[in-house]
C-alpha cells in the first residue's frame, strides 16, 4: 500500500528546521518528538485498530490524554486491553465529516476495514481488502468531539482511516482554520483501493489551502498482480 505521512509544524518553518547532526531520526515518531519538544497534551489517535501506535507514542512523548478511536468492535475489545493506563481515552467511534450511523465494511484484513468500499485494484493488496459483511457503527467529526470534551488543540493528530482521511480532515475544518491542530500524520493513497477515495494530491490540496504543508514522506511500491501473471 502506498502511503505518505503529512507532519506540519503549525509555529515554525519546517523547512528551516535545522536538524543537528549528532541526532539520527528513522521513523516519522522521530519527527513527531522532536516537532513536539517531546511535550504534547492531547493527541489523537484516528484509526487506532489495537493501539499499537498510541503505545509507541506514549513512550516517546509525555502526553496528559491520548484519544483512541476504533469502530470495529472485535479490533476495539483488543485495543481496550492493550490500552489499561488512563491516559488512554477508548472510543468505539468512527471519525468523518458527519455525526450519525454509518455502514462499516469488514474486510478480510481487519486493518483495512473502512467507511468506504473496498474495490478491486488486480494488485497484491485485493486479498487484504477482500470484503466479508458490513456492521452499523456509530460516527461523528473531530469538531464536534472535540466540543464535547472541550479539547480546544490537539498537538498530534494521526490518521489512519482507510480511504476515509480526507472527510476526517473536513469534520475538522475550523479546527485547521484556527491552527488548533499542531501535527498531523495522516495515512494516503495514490492508488484507488477503496470506492471513491481522494488520494494524494486532493488531500495535500485541501491541507496546503489551511496552510499545512508536507514535511515527511515514505512511499512503499509493490509489482502488479497482472503484469506479474503476464510475464509467466
Amino acid at each position: 500500500m502506498m502511503k505518505f505521512e503529512l507532519l506540519r509544524k503549525i509555529d515554525d518553518v519546517v523547512g528551516r528546521i535545522r536538524k543537528p547532526k549528532s541526532i539520527k531520526r528513522n521513523s516519522i515518531l522521530d519527527d513527531i518528538v522532536f516537532l513536539s519538544k517531546e511535550k504534547a497534551r492531547f493527541a489523537f489517535d484516528v484509526g487506532a485498530h489495537h493501539g499499537m501506535y498510541s503505545i509507541e507514542l506514549n513512550n516517546r512523548i509525555q502526553l496528559e490524554k491520548i484519544f483512541c478511536f476504533e469502530p470495529f468492535p472485535e479490533s476495539f475489545n483488543i485495543l481496550k486491553q492493550n490500552l489499561i493506563s488512563p491516559v488512554y481515552n477508548h472510543q468505539q467511534l468512527a471519525l468523518t465529516d458527519y455525526a450519525g450511523i454509518s455502514t462499516f465494511y469488514v474486510n478480510q484484513f481487519d486493518e483495512t476495514n473502512s467507511l468506504l468500499p473496498s474495490i478491486k485494484t488486480n494488485s497484491q493488496i485485493d486479498h487484504l481488502t477482500a470484503p466479508v459483511r458490513t456492521i452499523n457503527v456509530h460516527v461523528d467529526t473531530l469538531e464536534n468531539f472535540c466540543k464535547i470534551q472541550s479539547v480546544e488543540k490537539i498537538d498530534v493528530l494521526k490518521i489512519d482511516a482507510q480511504g476515509n482521511s480526507l472527510n476526517v480532515l473536513k469534520g475538522a475544518t475550523g479546527m485547521l482554520e484556527r491552527r488548533a491542530i499542531r501535527l498531523i500524520q495522516c495515512e494516503v493513497e495514490f492508488l484507488e483501493i477503496y470506492k471513491d477515495e481522494p488520494l494524494y494530491h486532493k488531500i495535500a490540496f485541501f491541507l496546503e489551502g489551511h496552510g499545512y504543508l508536507l514535511s515527511w514522506a515514505d512511499a512503499l511500491f509493490y509489482p502488479n498482480a497482472e503484469e506479474d501473471q503476464g510475464g509467466n
